[in-house]
């Protein structure tokens, strides 16, 4: 996985484009991470648009990148504390917003966390974010950290509905 990963960052394949239903992979993502978190699962928030909202992207890519953002945000908060994940759209972009009430990001430490190998998680490899970064940017979007309306933190997804 370390590998993988290292290499998807230091030369990452160009996205795979289709047509993609963005809430319903937001939705199955968010799964995904509760069942690897039965025994001490965070409280998941989605506020996701009721109709389908297309947008052209690498299924596989983004759903990594997602993973990589709520893993994160599942780490930071731990048992019975909160994130939400919700989905705005408008005619050019869709607007992903991942967080949190966790402890947020030192001020300190905000620009550091998109650069490869720094974390101070146990266990972290400190490639998550610096991938997930490169995954949004190779759709033509951006990722962004801002604090939280919750209190912990929150990054910000902004992917083009057709990418270019």
């Amino acid at each position: 996985l370390l590998v993988r990963d290292f290499l998807a960052l230091a030369q990452p394949n160009p996205p795979l484009l289709m047509p993609v239903d963005i809430g319903l992979l937001i939705h199955q993502t968010v799964e995904r991470v509760k069942l690897g978190r039965l025994k001490s699962p965070p409280r998941f928030v989605l506020e996701l648009p009721g109709d389908a909202q297309e947008v052209s992207c690498d299924t596989q890519m983004i759903e990594k990148a997602l993973r990589n953002l709520i893993e994160n945000a599942a780490d930071a908060v731990g048992e019975g504390k909160t994130i939400r994940v919700s989905l705005m759209m408008d005619l050019a972009v869709a607007r992903i917003l991942i967080e949190d009430d966790g402890p947020g990001v030192a001020t300190d430490q905000r620009e550091a966390i998109f650069e490869p190998f720094k974390t101070d998680k146990s266990g972290g490899t400190g490639l998550g974010l610096p991938l997930a970064r490169r995954i949004i940017e190779a759709h033509g979007g951006t990722l962004t950290y801002q604090t939280s309306a919750l209190g912990g933190a929150a990054f910000q997804l902004v992917i083009p509905r057709i990418a270019l």
